[in-house]
């Protein structure tokens, strides 16, 4: 029987079998190419896999996987010392179940690439708008777990797209992500560090803090030049005389170059000489991507998706080489001594159930804190005065968590508008600041809801009270049936005081994040209008370039009232989040330079 493999835009083939039995081989890939274009969800691109899975067999098509060529194995072998269940992924001619959130996420960066829209820009400054774009989307917080005897824990770092969602990261998380955006940009990248840091795990704890870890900046090869960016201090390096963006050959041969940074006492750069002379280009890659099956899931759909899955380690290699006169080195360190390290973050990251790789159960499971506890800011939630029963708190806090995850983590305004859907974004956001507004309206107009919840508190206290009794009661198995029914029946008769409890609880807080998001909104599409100002300078039409410029400054006026009305509501986060406060800033001082002036932008 011969089967053609044919590409994605090509129809389906017909299999002769014999007895004159006509088959028709359904090729699988632009299905599945359909089905991720059109949604880009993990479980919406796992369907599509099992769909592929399945059509493949039933229809007996010929879409097998290569093998991964011995001497390509051995290398990776060699670069990464895999564990068992990584060189599974790395080998596995099936889609595994990590490949739907690999696939995913790169989609996730594509999208934020195809927002950016820098085509038509240099190079180098390609990059530089993709840093500022990672840098403005990750403010500068170290995620704690908790505290033990010995210390602080501080989580790991977490995967690329987690890492946005959040919001915010270490330096060495921005890294993460500006490499995953690379990828996508097309530019070949990896960490700077010194030679022999190949052992290295991904964080470092030093004095019982976090310190920056193995490596001090990102490389990104433009022509023979390794372009220097600080993920930590959220700039590229100087050039030459301040001007441009530093190269590693530069700032190794003339350490002056750095003098600026090094003389900065407001901002303290703390990468030791020395380190910078003997640094070199580490490469690195999730080991997903180092995979046949993604090589040939890019080669087939490519046309339809547009999305950078496959990495061709060996010829970025070459690449650099080229640039540093010598072959770069690479940072894959053994599991045993790095789990969050880029080649296995997303797998230790994700729990078994959504194909990864962590066992962790309950509140100790990294994935199910980010997602579902971590977004909500307990921090800023304040109960009612007279209420003292701890667990009438607890509850309040439960049904104020779930409506922050429903109003504001999903679906997610905020990668609405990392993915460039504004237009969504600010639907959502606008529909969550009305009802924020109708909550606090409703307060303002209920005479009643000072004494409903002062009257629901007394309550409250006395049936917990009436519960805490009960368990330490000689008569426990008689008296405690009765009182936890006692408070079941309490929190159903009184929704109008919940009610009122609900609205004073959510409606500054939904005002605030509301109309912080919509600044961020407004923001990010003023810096696309920057870009095609840029754009248009370059093309040297004066028509074109003066309608970008006042396109640009109304954009920038747009985002400085937008960062103006939040301040009406930005004493409700300002405590609680002293980092976000303080990138804030700097975003508005930006939006008021730029509004002023787009020109102004360096």
């Amino acid at each position: 029987m011969m089967i053609a493999i044919v590409g994605c835009t090509k129809p389906p083939t017909t299999i002769t079998g014999p007895a004159d039995t006509k088959v028709v081989a359904v090729d699988p890939w632009p299905i599945l190419a359909a089905t991720i274009r059109r949604q880009s969800d993990v479980g919406t691109i796992r369907q599509g896999l099992n769909q592929f899975a399945a059509d493949a067999s039933a229809n007996a098509a010929d879409v097998s996987i290569p093998n991964l060529p011995a001497t390509a194995l051995q290398s990776l072998v060699d670069r990464f010392r895999p564990s068992d269940t990584d060189r599974r992924e790395i080998e596995s001619k099936a889609f595994t179940s990590l490949d739907p959130n690999y696939i995913a996420e790169c989609m996730y960066f594509r999208d934020v690439v195809r927002s950016l829209d820098v085509g038509g820009l240099p190079l180098d400054k390609q990059a530089s708008i993709g840093f500022a774009w990672v840098c403005r989307n990750v403010y500068l917080q170290q995620w704690l777990l908790g505290q033990t005897q010995e210390g602080i824990v501080y989580a790991p770092p977490v995967p690329p797209s987690y890492v946005l969602r959040r919001g915010y990261g270490t330096g060495f998380e921005r890294t993460y992500v500006f490499l995953a955006l690379l990828q996508q940009m097309g530019f070949d990248a990896g960490f700077i560090g010194v030679t022999g840091r190949e052992e290295a795990p991904e964080t470092a704890i030093v004095d019982n803090k976090i310190a920056k870890g193995p490596f001090w900046a990102v490389g990104v090869l433009v022509g023979k030049d390794v372009l220097l960016f600080d993920p930590w201090r959220g700039e590229p390096l100087p050039g030459p005389g301040g001007k441009g963006i530093g190269t590693l050959a530069q700032v190794k041969a003339n350490l002056d170059q750095l003098k600026p940074w090094i003389e900065d006492k407001s901002k303290p750069w703390d990468v030791k000489l020395e380190d910078v002379k003997t640094s070199t280009v580490y490469l690195s890659a999730p080991f997903s991507a180092l995979s046949m099956r993604m090589k040939l899931l890019e080669e087939k759909c490519q046309a339809d998706i547009g999305v950078a899955l496959d990495t061709d380690l060996d010829s970025v290699a070459s690449r650099f080489a080229v640039s540093l006169g010598t072959p770069p080195s690479y940072w894959g360190p053994p599991v045993k001594t790095s789990t969050h390290c880029y080649t296995r973050v997303l797998a230790s990251f994700l729990p078994a159930e959504e194909g990864g790789n962590d066992r962790a159960t309950g509140s100790m499971q990294l994935y199910l804190r980010l997602t579902k506890i971590e977004p909500i800011p307990l921090a800023v939630y304040v109960p009612p005065a007279e209420l003292t029963a701890k667990e009438a708190t607890t509850r309040l806090q439960l049904y104020f968590g779930g409506w922050f995850v429903e109003k504001f983590v999903d679906p997610a305004p905020r990668e609405k508008i990392q993915r460039g859907q504004f237009g969504e974004a600010i639907k959502i956001l606008v529909e969550r600041e009305l009802q924020s507004s109708m909550a606090r309206e409703r307060i303002r107009v209920n005479a009643q809801s000072e004494p409903l919840i002062r009257e629901w508190c007394q309550t409250a206290n006395e049936t917990y009270n009436t519960l805490s009794r009960a368990r330490l009661s000689t008569n426990r198995l008689a008296d405690l049936p009765l009182a936890e029914a006692k408070v079941e029946e309490f929190w159903k008769s009184r929704p109008a005081a919940i009610q009122a409890i609900t609205d004073t609880s959510i409606a500054s807080v939904g005002l605030a994040e509301s109309a912080y998001l919509l600044a961020v909104c407004k923001h990010e599409q003023a810096e696309r209008s920057q870009v095609r100002y840029q754009k248009a300078s370059l093309a040297g039409a004066e028509k074109m370039q003066q309608r970008a410029l006042t396109l640009a400054q109304d954009s920038w006026n747009v985002a400085n009232d937008a960062w103006q009305r939040y301040d009406a509501h930005s004493a409700v986060f300002a405590k609680a989040m002293p980092e976000r406060k303080a990138h804030i800033q700097q975003l508005k001082q930006r939006a008021a330079t730029l509004a002023a002036d787009p020109n102004s932008d360096k």
